[in-house]
């Protein structure tokens, strides 16, 4: 069965899989890794997502949706009454 127009996106964080396995240990952080994500949700343009990770990419999901809800900009559109419950 397929999602109709719902795109399905998976990429390798920094070391896995097939992306750049760097020697240097000082580029493998959760905040790294969640600039990475942050840089490719802006790349793709895309406004708004469902964002699932499995084990370190839920710890990576986890701390990216914590970052973008401690943003000013967050707080100041979830009083919108459109925008409850959404953080993007």
């Amino acid at each position: 069965d397929q999602v109709r127009d719902r795109s399905i996106i998976f990429y390798d964080q920094l070391g896995c899989g097939q992306s750049d396995a760097p020697k240097d240990l000082n580029l493998y952080s959760i905040s790294n890794s969640v600039d990475d994500l942050e840089a490719l949700i802006k790349a793709l343009d895309i406004p708004r997502f469902h964002l699932y990770g499995h084990s370190f990419g839920g710890v990576v999901a986890y701390e990216y949706i914590k970052r973008i809800a401690e943003r000013p900009q967050y707080e100041q559109n979830s009083s919108n009454e459109n925008n409850k419950g959404h953080l993007c």
